[in-house]
């Protein structure tokens, strides 16, 4: 990993059987939760928010590239995973270069190098997805405050919402008030054997879903 970055996490490593990808920023710029906030960090994020590499036998041989989504445009990528031949993910970014707020954005990809980005609802912070059943799941919080280029720093207050997708990202809708209890739902997973969506917020508080719409 390019020695200015660093990987979000293990959800934000995706793979297909060449390529693994992951979401990396700026090492001053992280993604954490704290009680029932969560918030980017403090300075700005990356115009390479991905780094590639084709999978190697010896890790040693792994080399990294960096990844742009849209031309000189800074993002923020909080998870990403692989699917249904396709990577996804979610985040935040800049509409336009010189723009300051940081925005709601996923994006998906067939090769983990071309990328497209699709605007999600202005009002919800999106910090977790996962794919099942053809469906992919988005939950997270409503902005509390916005994120911006000048003081990357934003807040997630608690939410029932979630995003769907079921054409492979291209497309999201926000599902209002589906989830059990107001909370800041941190992050969700899918489990083949119950073929149930799983939803973890702060508080301990869990919620499962056949659909991703009822739970």
């Amino acid at each position: 990993v390019p020695a200015n970055s660093y990987p979000v996490g293990a959800m934000a490593l995706a793979n297909n059987s060449t390529l693994m990808v992951l979401a990396a920023k700026n090492k001053a710029f992280g993604y954490a939760s704290y009680g029932l906030n969560a918030f980017l960090g403090n300075v700005v994020p990356s115009t390479t928010p991905l780094h590639y590499s084709t999978i190697q036998a010896n890790p040693a041989n792994m080399f990294w590239t960096g990844v742009q989504i849209t031309e000189n445009e800074q993002y923020a990528i909080l998870d990403l995973n692989y699917a249904n031949s396709r990577f996804v993910g979610v985040g935040f970014g800049q509409t336009a270069s010189n723009s300051i707020n940081l925005v709601p954005y996923a994006i998906y990809s067939t090769n983990g190098l071309t990328w497209t980005r699709v605007a999600l609802s202005t009002s919800f912070w999106p910090a977790s997805l996962a794919y099942g059943r053809s469906r992919w799941v988005c939950v997270g919080g409503k902005i509390g405050t916005q994120p911006t280029t000048e003081n990357a720093h934003g807040t997630s207050i608690s939410s029932r919402d979630v995003l769907t997708s079921d054409d492979g990202g291209q497309t999201w809708t926000l599902r209002t008030t589906v989830m059990p209890v107001l909370a800041n739902w941190q992050a969700v997973v899918f489990e083949p054997t119950s073929q149930q969506f799983i939803a973890f917020a702060n508080g301990q508080v869990a919620a499962n879903s056949p659909d991703g719409i009822s739970w």
